[in-house]
């Protein structure tokens, strides 16, 4: 049956036949289509590559490599100088990141919504280090009135290193939602061979400072500061 006659014919029935050769291209080239020459596509500008590279810097280095090297310059180096400047210059460059970071949420349709992990953990990380420097500053402080630790003193120690770890393992995540798996494994290779390294020089650290103090005690000489072998280095 022809289907132009049944097109023509709603109430008739019966098999169709269609000439399928017709209906084929014998073209080269795929066809174009119209009523589409007014769609654009717009390339993403550059300075959008350049605010996540400067993101994943400033809190790539702040996390695997500054904040580590400050906790370490403390207990190893003995130094607090060291230890407040490196955190002080380490946490104004994690606000700089965040800052960043929000100003690509605005400007990216793809991370406007504040849906993803790296974002929800990275702003937590963020303000947890200003409270954490806010601690440092108590703790120091009262480490000066009462010539030892208080309980802001552990809370400071142990909440800094929970803080450390978790920009660490938000590296990670920043990394995976940019697609750069290479990247992101890269960072969590690093990061646990920092953490390894930090707790290592940590333990040693402590170990000597009991080592210190244990050999002091038997001597004659009054135990000032030697007392406490946390006191040389708070």
């Amino acid at each position: 049956m022809d289907i132009n006659l049944a097109a023509a014919n709603p109430g008739v029935s019966g098999v169709f036949f269609t000439d399928m050769n017709k209906a084929r291209a014998t073209a080269a080239s795929v066809p174009s289509v119209t009523g589409t020459s007014n769609i654009n596509t717009t390339a993403q500008p550059r300075y959008i590559n350049d605010l996540v590279v400067l993101h994943a810097i400033l809190l790539g280095v702040a996390f695997v490599i500054a904040f580590p090297l400050g906790t370490v310059s403390l207990r190893v180096l003995r130094s607090f100088n060291i230890h407040w400047i490196v955190q002080l210059f380490t946490s104004v460059a994690c606000l700089v990141g965040l800052c960043v970071a929000i100003a690509l949420s605005a400007l990216d349709v793809e991370w406007g919504d504040f849906d993803f992990a790296h974002q929800t953990i990275g702003i937590v990380v963020v303000v947890l280090a200003f409270v954490q420097g806010m601690l440092g500053y108590r703790h120091h402080m009262n480490y000066e009135k009462f010539k030892g630790r208080t309980v802001v003193s552990y809370v400071h120690i142990s909440f800094g290193r929970g803080i450390i770890w978790f920009g660490m393992l938000n590296t990670v995540l920043g990394f995976l939602l940019a697609d750069s798996k290479g990247k992101a494994a890269g960072a969590g290779v690093v990061s646990i061979v920092v953490i390894l390294l930090m707790e290592g020089a940590l333990f040693w650290a402590r170990r000597r400072a009991i080592s210190k103090s244990k050999s002091s005690s038997t001597t004659n000489v009054p135990l000032t500061i030697l007392e406490d072998p946390n006191r040389v280095w708070e």
